[in-house]
């Protein structure tokens, strides 16, 4: 494997191990009394501040010429849609959806929307067979997962009415007779 394959690699690792931490460290800060909307800005500013010093640690030019204002546009188009999805997974938490729902509903679906619209951008690139039995096996997932947490939603309401029940039993037991 060539030094920049290796080099893939371990930046995909760290991307991992990045991509896996920070909903936990999201929850400590709410923990430790931290508003959602100012830790929402503190991890924009640090998106922010990791993409400024990358772009310069780069040792690429900084110049944008004539031709490539369109491409930088788009990107910003797109560095926009990606903050706007991070924004609404973030609301999404606070208004009550568990992350275990969160997180998979937001990959699953970016990968089905990101691999349709490539598709449609550039459909000379891909392999359409392989890239839809992908999409679809996504598709599934999302629904799999779906059903998984309306079957445990429900369960679990089951099992609080069966407490109540069980407790609003027992107290009349245990009420003393007037006799």
């Amino acid at each position: 494997m060539s030094d920049g394959g290796s080099l893939g690699i371990g930046v995909l690792l760290l991307s991992l191990v990045a991509l896996g931490s920070w909903p936990a460290l999201l929850d400590l800060a709410f923990l430790r009394g931290r508003h959602p909307s100012h830790a929402y800005l503190d991890y924009a500013t640090a998106v922010l501040l990791v993409a400024t010093s990358f772009a310069l640690a780069s040792g690429q030019p900084l110049s944008v010429s004539s031709e490539s204002w369109a491409s930088a546009g788009l990107a910003a188009v797109g560095g926009c849609l990606l903050m706007l999805g991070n924004l609404s997974m973030q609301r999404a938490l606070l208004l009550g959806v568990p992350l275990t729902i969160v997180l998979p509903l937001q990959g699953s679906l970016t990968v089905v929307l990101g691999t349709s619209i490539n598709y449609v951008l550039q459909p000379e690139r891909s392999e359409p067979r392989r890239l839809f039995a992908g999409v679809a096996a996504f598709l599934v997932a999302i629904a799999l997962s779906a059903t998984a947490h309306v079957a445990h939603e429900r369960q679990a309401a089951n099992r609080r009415e069966r407490r109540r029940r069980r407790k609003r039993q027992h107290a009349a037991s245990c009420r003393p007779c007037c006799g």
